[in-house]
């Protein structure tokens, strides 16, 4: 891994020079996202800067891309996601970036991070993931919650129905998102896992944070 980095800019940089094959994922995709990634960053800084070494967890890592940037910017960082190390086999190479650990697990059980230390993480992040889960958004929310240290913060984002785009798959008669018709009441649940304040974008997502005692 390169030497860590203050600096958001240079750490997303190196974040695209790691897909030199994949033009649609360290493209597109990481541009389309670009905000949303930089907005979580941004919240994660306020808490605890970067070089402080602040335990981090993204919840729902894909391949690890951010873990990477984390972990460039200077926090200890790990990765959890349903999808094996087989199935997103450049994983094990950007994770490793971070020396950061990838725990698997199913994220619809009841008890998912079993496997995981509990209490042990500053932040979580859940980005674009909670409208995937089928069974108990609540029992997730709160499961992430015993990862995270007394006082740690969580970061949710999920897309966000009010944006045109969304506003014309409704009226098609589309979902707005890949595993479910419609969003979960996010205010009621939200309000039962810890007090949270939400910020939402016009760019097709809504951004919210919480505090668990």
């Amino acid at each position: 891994m390169k030497s860590a980095v203050v600096n958001h800019r240079e750490a997303w940089s190196r974040l695209k020079l790691i897909y030199p094959d994949d033009t649609w994922f360290g493209g597109t995709h990481l541009e389309e996202n670009k905000p949303r990634l930089m907005r979580m960053l941004g919240d994660i800084a306020v808490w605890h800067p970067p070089g402080s070494r602040a335990r981090v967890m993204d919840v729902g890592c894909f391949n690890g891309f951010m873990p990477y940037l984390l972990g460039q910017l200077g926090y200890e960082t790990a990765g959890i996601d349903a999808l094996s190390l087989k199935q997103v086999p450049e994983r094990t190479r950007i994770m490793g970036e971070a020396n950061a650990p990838f725990y698997e697990a199913n994220f619809n059980r009841l008890d998912p991070f079993d496997a995981i230390p509990k209490g042990t993480y500053d932040v979580a992040i859940l980005g674009e993931v909670i409208e995937h889960i089928l069974n108990h958004p609540v029992g997730l929310v709160r499961s992430i919650g015993g990862l995270l240290k007394p006082g740690g913060r969580l970061i949710l984002t999920t897309p966000n129905p009010s944006t045109l785009g969304n506003s014309l798959r409704v009226l098609r008669g589309q979902p707005i998102s890949w595993a479910m018709p419609s969003l979960p009441p996010c205010r009621s649940w939200m309000a039962e896992a810890g007090s949270f304040r939400t910020r939402g974008s016009t760019t097709g997502n809504m951004h919210l944070k919480t505090c668990f005692n």
